[in-house]
């Protein structure tokens, strides 16, 4: 018997299969992907294989998937375990194993072969700044992406006079508080637009059998736990904007609605009026609330629970949060069990603070130089469009869904292997290419997002964190598309370095040339969603399914926004409405699909180029099993059959005595690198 699933955080998802092998038979994990690829596409091979007893079954026979155990990816990145050494080491071990959700780790194996991605490398940066007290440049992480390559560059730091990291001290209490550059840029756009909703946030779900009294109690709670979710907006005497933490709430915040009385026919669409009207309501600022709650009865049992908040007091992460705690909270409401939430160690209204330290700090002004340099002299993306741009924007936006054939996301993600870039860095340089030829401009700054939370005290906080950064980059047609990545890889990692600059900061530093027309300095961004998610929603007791709720603003002139999740990769392009029509972005966003398609060959082309030079790819890896399953090797394997030319992969024992203790004749720069460091855990494709 075997079971598939898959598994993993968004943005690095893996598919594993569970075996139950016959009385009769042993297998290995290697025999098994290699029999698997032999019959299935390659985006269909498990990344693991994990032999159990038995399948784990529910009463009522189904395969159990919660008791399925966890895969250690520690020890199939293809590296022999290597125990921690050094004090340094066992903490980094210590820290990667929180992070990624190991028991183990050697200090040989790469973070970014064992789950990790651009979001968990800051968090590790932060956590490694609480700890060790030094706060490591995000680069170096890419660069030594080993404990032990860490440890000795953390070794080699420790007494040369670098800043240790910064602390967020807890402030005094008072009756108000500054705002962040964030929380001000909104403040006064809301300000000058009342009745703007384009940062109207929050979710909407369908619950059956929730119990509405247990719900009632769990939001009070939850307003209680986070201060940000009963913040108002005023000014001060001199008009200067303040936040005031209101007390939590001792009177119902869930507002009802009984549409059970509709006939079944008008009751679906009247429950949808309800939540939009609802959810696309402006909120007051400095009146509130700002996070609304609202619980629409369709029938006995069955009702549609919406929660609105203004972007002001949340961002994606947060709701990471409120939907972990809102699930504890009901649990716990309804009469279970539940372990104790993560304490909150600061608070918003600290970050804030320790914001306005840092404005006065060398490592601002450095921050800002940094882009003003690099983008001085920027010109506005001209994307084409259906309909003349109008003196002001509206902010009227509509969107458009795709996905990314499982085919192609197989081959980018063999592409990460390949090229040290992750696979949000592989979509920005897709993006940035298809901007690129829509516009016929080779110079576009294509805007992204951050976190915002550098430090470890922030990951259970919710608030407005996240930044917008503006990396700057040249897109040469003569150069490969392996190159571009490299390039864009390169970029990110810079801008990364500097994404603490509050994007406000970096307008008024270039100075751009306002026009009302157009978004300022930014026209187009892209995003990955890779916030921590858990295991979604999941109420105790109760059937949970999202509640669609219609986007109807665009910040943008275009904004891509990815998320991977089951093993698919999926896309929405959100677009000013009043400058393009459906069609035109529906044209855009197959081209994004057909361009990494593009990098998929490109990379295949790449290894045939090399096949050719020299008699060996050189495409090495210190794991037999990935070379065994790896889309790229059998494409080439497959298209060098139809040449007559024979291809095999070598291991450990083979590579001395086949192809001699010297590097082979015609072997390129990065084989000659290479060939001393083989040691008895490679394999190599010939």
């Amino acid at each position: 018997r075997a079971v598939a699933t898959v598994t993993g955080q968004p943005g690095s998802t893996r598919l594993v299969a569970y075996v139950v092998p016959s009385q009769e038979r042993t297998v290995s994990s290697d025999s098994l992907a290699a029999e698997a690829a032999a019959v299935l596409p390659s985006y269909m091979v498990p990344a693991a294989f994990v032999d159990l007893p038995e399948v784990p079954l529910t009463p009522n026979g189904k395969v159990d998937r919660r008791r399925l155990p966890a895969v250690d990816w520690s020890k199939l990145d293809g590296q022999e375990p290597a125990e921690p050494r050094t004090d340094i080491e066992r903490k980094l071990a210590a820290i990667w194993c929180d992070l990624l959700g190991l028991d183990h780790v050697g200090v040989r194996s790469s973070f970014f072969r064992i789950g990790g991605d651009s979001v968990t490398a800051v968090r590790m940066v932060a956590k490694i700044a609480e700890e060790l007290g030094d706060r490591l440049p995000v680069r170096r992480v890419f660069d030594s992406p080993t404990i032990g390559e860490l440890a000795a560059l953390l070794e080699e730091r420790h007494g040369t006079g670098t800043a240790p990291a910064a602390v967020l001290e807890r402030v005094a209490d008072a009756d108000r508080y500054p705002l962040s550059a964030a929380q001000r840029r909104l403040w006064f756009l809301q300000t000058h637009d009342p009745e703007d909703t384009s940062y109207n946030s929050g979710i909407a779900l369908r619950l059956r059998g929730v119990n509405a009294s247990a719900l009632e109690q769990a939001l009070r709670r939850l307003l209680d736990r986070h201060q940000c979710l009963r913040t108002v907006f005023t000014s001060d005497e001199d008009g200067t904007p303040m936040q005031t933490i209101l007390p939590a709430p001792d009177a119902p915040v869930l507002n009802r609605v009984d549409l059970s009385h509709l006939p079944e026919h008008e009751r679906e669409d009247a429950v949808s009026q309800a939540v939009e009207t609802f959810m696309h309501a402006p909120y007051d600022l400095s009146a509130g609330p700002l996070t609304r709650c609202l619980l629409v009865r369709e029938a006995p049992g069955k009702h549609v629970l919406a929660v609105g908040m203004h972007h002001i007091i949340m961002d994606a992460w947060s709701l990471s949060i409120i939907s972990r705690d809102l699930m504890a909270l009901y649990a716990r409401c309804s009469g279970r069990e539940t372990p104790a939430l993560p304490p909150a160690t600061v608070r918003y209204i600290d970050y804030a603070a320790w914001q306005d330290r840092f404005w006065k700090s060398p490592d601002y002004e450095s921050g800002l130089a940094f882009w003003r340099e690099q983008l001085a002299g920027l010109e506005p993306l001209d994307l084409p469009t259906d309909h003349a741009r109008r003196s002001v924007r509206t902010g009227r936006g509509d969107t458009c869904a795709f996905s990314v054939p499982a085919a192609t996301l197989a081959g980018l993600q063999d592409l990460e292997q390949r090229s040290g870039a992750t696979l949000f860095m592989v979509l920005y340089a897709a993006t940035l290419l298809v901007l690129s030829r829509h516009s016929g401009q080779k110079d576009i700054a294509l805007g992204t997002v951050t976190s915002g939370r550098d430090h470890v005290g922030l990951e259970n906080v919710v608030g407005f964190f996240v930044n917008t950064i503006a990396p700057r980059i040249a897109v040469d047609e003569d150069e490969d598309l392996l190159t571009l990545v490299g390039r864009v890889r390169d970029r990110l990692l810079d801008a990364f370095q500097h994404a603490d600059i509050p994007f406000d900061s970096v307008v008024d530093a270039i100075s751009p040339a306002r026009d009302p027309s157009r978004p300022t300095l930014v026209q187009a961004l892209i995003s990955l969603q890779n916030a921590p998610t858990g295991d979604g929603w999941a109420l105790e007791g109760v059937e949970v399914e999202e509640y669609p709720v219609s986007r109807n603003h665009s910040l943008f002139d275009v904004s891509v926004d990815f998320a991977e999740a089951d093993g698919m990769l999926t896309g929405i392009v959100e677009y000013d409405a009043d400058l393009f029509d459906p069609g035109s972005m529906a044209e855009l966003a197959q081209h994004l699909v057909t361009v990494l398609a593009e990098l998929q060959r490109e990379l295949l082309t790449s290894a045939l180029r090399a096949v050719r030079r020299g008699g060996v790819v050189t495409y090495v890896t210190c794991s037999p099993h990935a070379l065994e399953t790896s889309l790229v090797v059998r494409d080439v394997a497959r298209l060098l059959a139809r040449e007559g030319l024979s291809t095999e992969i070598l291991h450990a024992g083979d590579i001395a005595t086949r192809l001699a203790p010297q590097p082979p004749a015609g072997a390129d720069r990065e084989m000659l690198q290479l060939w001393p460091h083989l040691d008895g855990t490679d394999a190599m494709f010939c």
